[in-house]
């Protein structure tokens, strides 16, 4: 699933949905609250009740109804699209909602005023409100999720979380997150175009994910206190930033992405990245080595990691990264790489070198035995032959396609089973000869699928 897709799909969020939210009425519904009873200015709440499962409230009407007989919700409380001038005045009694406080499409409501009272929230998740520029629940604490999107707040007013899911998206005014506090399980924050800095926050620990999306942070130094809980999965992507201090902290990940960065010039603030199960770097401009990720190891694991580096049109050194015997998908695409560093990799699911214009062989591979799954190799305008790949066994697909200077396959001779389908397609200066003694070598009975061989050479 979309990462994103939790923020405006409530029903994932295990929200109500108008159809089957809860309408009994007051006899079917209710109990005796065990409210303390009021005193001074809250005697005007004393006698409301417990509501017993989830309620949607459609109306000012029904809001005001539902607020004369209840102070505690025993499920979600969802409100229907409002009308303009509507208000949520009528809850000012309102001090429990044990699962959701929902509201999908608020486009017309321009505040919660009415719920200064509300102490206790399971989950929040608040959408479509064009005309709220404060979202203010002081009183609310150890809520588990936290979803706003597409609202026009300035201003975000909460009380601390049970290590909450927070979710913050196109929330083009909101430039402080101060009322993030604690410690949080996930955090996304996509399309806040007024957040810079992340220097006013209390947050102090980040356990499970954390993904910054198409924001103007120019800075992470206000990381730089927050502990990350070892796993972490990691999403940079659309960032101003010119560095990644204050992701010093980060000793081991289990995914790290770092995608369109176009100010980044350096890795050196990741030196304390110890482990990680998969990496992607995709369309980093500025990058031109990998220094910083020397002592990084890739994780030892049943699923084999990842490397996927794409679309960097300066990076020419990839030595400073190490990889062990076995990986799942080592995928490099379009980068101006001249060689490939003397890789100890043994055993790799899928192996895929496209539009590498400068690389003129595979040598740097020379342990490579087994790619369990497909070996592409595509669109390398340089490519001569395929001279390091000699230790090559076993394959599962076999794609060479649109390599325009590529004359030898003999490298490939050595391999004795392709499980799947054989592409050999437009290389124009591989010959018919030289892609008949390849299907030789390897013999027609110890292909598995279908053989593709057009547009080669004359």
């Amino acid at each position: 699933m979309t990462p994103l897709a939790a923020l405006l799909i409530p029903s994932l969020l295990g929200c109500p949905s108008p159809d089957d939210a809860g309408r009994a009425t007051v006899s079917e519904t209710a109990e005796p609250s065990d409210t303390a009873a009021p005193s001074g200015a809250e005697s005007a709440c004393s006698g409301r009740t417990t509501h017993l499962g989830s309620v949607l409230l459609e109306d000012p009407a029904a809001i005001r109804d539902f607020g004369s007989r209840f102070d505690r919700v025993e499920g979600s409380l969802s409100f229907g699209t409002m009308e303009p001038g509507d208000t949520l005045e009528g809850l000012d009694c309102l001090r429990s909602v044990t699962e959701t406080l929902l509201a999908a499409d608020a486009v017309f409501l321009t505040g919660l005023g009415s719920l200064d009272s509300l102490e206790q929230v399971g989950e929040i998740s608040w959408s479509h409100g064009f005309d709220m520029w404060d979202f203010s629940l002081p009183g609310v604490s150890g809520f588990v999720s936290l979803t706003l999107s597409n609202l026009s707040i300035q201003t975000l007013s909460l009380g601390p979380g049970a290590e909450p899911d927070v979710h913050l998206h196109d929330l083009p005014w909101l430039d402080s997150l101060a009322a993030l506090q604690g410690t949080l399980s996930r955090l996304w924050i996509n399309d806040l175009s007024s957040l810079t800095t992340l220097a006013d926050w209390g947050v102090t620990e980040i356990r499970s994910q954390l993904h910054l999306v198409d924001t103007p942070l120019v800075e992470l130094t206000g990381m730089a206190d927050v502990a990350f809980e070892e796993g972490l999965v990691v999403t940079l992507d659309r960032l101003p930033v010119e560095s990644l201090d204050g992701l010093q902290g980060l000793s081991v990940a289990s995914q790290l992405s770092l995608s369109d960065l176009d100010e980044l010039t350096s890795l050196d603030a990741l030196a304390g990245l110890l482990q990680i199960d998969d990496l992607t770097l995709h369309r980093l401009p500025g990058l031109t080595s990998l220094s910083g990720l020397e002592g990084l190891r890739f994780a030892d694991t049943e699923s084999h990691p990842d490397l996927l580096l794409w679309q960097m049109e300066a990076l020419t050194d990839l030595s400073a990264l190490t990889l062990p015997p076995t990986m799942g998908t080592v995928d490099l695409q379009e980068l101006p790489l001249a060689t490939l560093p003397p890789w100890e990799l043994v055993q790799v699911d899928t192996l895929d070198i496209q539009k590498l214009r400068s690389l003129v062989d595979m040598t740097g591979l020379g342990q490579l035995e087994h790619i369990t799954e497909t070996l592409r190799i595509r669109s390398n305008i340089g490519l001569q032959t395929l001279e390091g790949l000699q230790g090559v066994r076993e394959v599962g697909t076999l794609r060479i396609s649109q390599n325009r200077e590529l004359y030898s396959v003999e490298a490939l001779h050595g391999i004795t089973r392709v499980h799947g389908d054989v592409f050999i397609t437009n290389n124009p200066r591989l010959t018919p000869e030289a892609v008949d003694a390849l299907l030789d070598a390897i013999g027609a009975d110890q292909i598995g699928g279908e053989v593709t061989v057009m547009d080669n050479g004359p």
